[in-house]
């Protein structure tokens, strides 16, 4: 059994970098593709990280109980946009109002056209980021080019072999389920992945999000939808797939080797709480969740300070559900009072052989089947249709 310890009470840290050489057409991230806008990257950075530590010092009076950091995320849009000078001054920052973990997790997310570079990447490490996750999302420039995704093919032949010759502790992200893709070609770009030694990889399917170009291309008849029986297919065979590369699936979309699993996502997943920085951002103390303005000129005008308390019944679900490995009753007894809600929807999927439901040392466990995973998004509005029967729960 993975053992996944909770921790409440240590902070991560996500900063949220919006800018991207240009929009995805499938992309549904609060992002703005650089080749729309007539903007300078570089005056861009000055302004985001002077606005960022106007942010944290806004933000930190809801976070000041918390002592030491253990994850901290740069994301985006492209995170590896971002000078290491930049970056360093933010890490630095941080330093002054929390203390880090010895084994703080500091990741940074960006994609090939920064991260085939040596020089930044050496920069990035001496300066302290000690992950890496690259959007590679396939190998197969016809499909990027259909969804607008910027590549380099120098670029891309480059990327893993530098992020590998530098870093220990990096993944990738891949994309199937393209109109037209077969599985052939998903093996073809997992095969490559794999001959990497990279100890995370994410896995998402296609999809059509509400409001993106790819969803008003699809109603032009410009783009196909997504291969969804590739996709169903893709996502029952992955475990085998899989096998024998040493990689567990401890959430729906995301694989990693023992000890490797992105410790600042398990925060989202473990209802722990996180600093969030940035346009689009969100935030959790642990009692009160606010979200930052989706918009880059709001932000800049504004901080949205719209602190709400928690509804932990709803968001355990939405949040822990997603975990493929032993949900630990434990954690969810030490968020809410109502955990016997919990147990019997987790002895009911168990009955229905969903799951299994165990016991060990005194505490009791849930784990999804693949059968369950695949019906998670079904099986969370059961869960919800239940908690709405209950009256007596304030």
């Amino acid at each position: 059994m993975i053992e996944i310890k909770r921790k409440p009470n240590y902070l991560g840290i996500y900063i949220h970098f919006p800018f991207c050489l240009q929009k995805c057409h499938y992309c549904d991230f609060y992002s703005l593709g650089l080749n729309e806008h007539n903007l300078d990257i570089k005056e861009i950075e000055k302004i985001f990280i002077e606005r960022i530590l106007e942010e944290f010092l806004l933000r930190y009076p809801y976070f000041k109980e918390f002592n030491k950091i253990n994850t901290i995320y740069f994301g985006g849009g492209t995170a590896s946009f971002l000078s290491a000078q930049s970056i360093k001054k933010l890490l630095q920052y941080f330093k002054d109002f929390f203390l880090f973990t010895e084994d703080c997790e500091i990741t940074l997310e960006g994609n090939p056209e920064h991260l085939y570079d040596k020089d930044y990447l050496l920069n990035l490490k001496e300066i302290g980021i000690n992950r890496i996750n690259v959007g590679y999302q396939t190998k197969q420039f016809n499909f990027l080019q259909k969804m607008n995704r910027y590549y380099n093919p120098d670029h891309y032949e480059k990327v893993l072999y530098n992020i590998s010759s530098i870093f220990d502790n990096w993944g990738v992200d891949l994309i199937y389920g393209f109109p037209d893709q077969t599985l052939e070609d998903f093996k073809k770009d997992l095969d490559f992945i794999l001959s990497f030694p990279l100890k995370h990889l994410s896995l998402y399917s296609l999809t059509v999000e509400h409001g993106t170009m790819y969803e008003k291309l699809i109603h032009q008849n410009f783009l196909k939808e997504p291969n969804q029986n590739l996709q169903e297919e893709i996502f029952l065979n992955l475990p085998s797939l899989l096998k024998n590369y040493a990689f567990i699936q401890y959430e729906i979309s995301n694989f990693a080797k023992k000890n490797y699993e992105c410790r600042h996502n398990l925060r989202y997943w473990l209802y722990e709480p996180y600093l969030g920085l940035g346009p689009s951002s969100h935030g959790f103390n642990g009692k009160y969740r606010y979200n930052n303005y989706r918009n880059w000129l709001k932000w800049l005008k504004n901080f949205h300070e719209n602190y709400t308390i928690h509804e932990p019944l709803k968001e355990i679900a939405i949040t822990m559900f997603r975990l493929c490995i032993p949900i630990n009753l434990k954690w969810i007894e030490n968020i809410t009072k109502h955990h016997q809600i919990f147990l019997d929807f987790f002895m009911e999927m168990a009955n229905k052989e969903f799951g299994t439901l165990t016991s060990l040392e005194n505490q009791i466990f849930f784990q999804w089947n693949l059968e369950g995973i695949s019906l998670l998004d079904n099986k969370i509005l059961e869960f919800f249709e239940k908690i709405d029967q209950l009256t007596y729960i304030s």
